[in-house]
């Protein structure tokens, strides 16, 4: 969990990163530090969460298969609330986010993730530009209708049998 280091100290700028359960954590000093704010909330009590954020972290599990080629909810979440998004070069989601421009997909180090947080809130123009990207992306492209849209697209090529597709 060495990416914990990455939040760094900043007034203005807030980030979302959604952790392992606590007691799954290690103790570290930063859990004591005065910038860090450690919330314990699902559902609801992350609307007011969101809202405070400036930026969504996704830092998928590489061990994990799954993360090369899904998509998490979170990114769609983080994007409903307009949140530029720095995540792992090498998954879908670092795919999305630079196909979209909304945000920066890094290698997997804690310099690079630091670099792009910084890169993202580095001014008002350049936040404003990645948020405005979001946006974007989000009501033309990323809504669950754009989903079903798809699923229509790609089984509308096939004929039912017998009840097999063919």
């Amino acid at each position: 969990l060495e990416f914990r280091r990455v939040l760094f100290r900043s007034p203005i700028w807030t980030l979302m990163y959604k952790m392992p359960p606590y007691e799954k954590c290690e103790r570290t000093e930063m859990q004591n530090a005065e910038w860090l704010e450690v919330h314990h909330t699902s559902g609801d009590g992350l609307i007011p969460l969101y809202k405070k954020a400036s930026v969504g972290l996704m830092i998928p599990r590489l061990d994990y298969r799954y993360s090369h080629f899904a998509v998490s909810v979170k990114t769609f979440e983080y994007m409903s609330y307009g949140l530029p998004i720095v995540t792992i070069n090498s998954t879908a989601m670092g795919k999305i986010v630079r196909r979209e421009e909304i945000g920066f997909a890094v290698n997997h180090s804690v310099k690079e993730f630091n670099e792009a947080i910084k890169a993202v809130t580095g001014s008002q123009e350049k936040y404003s530009y990645y948020a405005d990207n979001v946006k974007n992306a989000l009501l033309n492209r990323h809504l669950w209708k754009h989903r079903v849209e798809q699923v229509v697209k790609d089984l509308s090529g096939y004929r039912v049998i017998s009840g097999n597709c063919k």
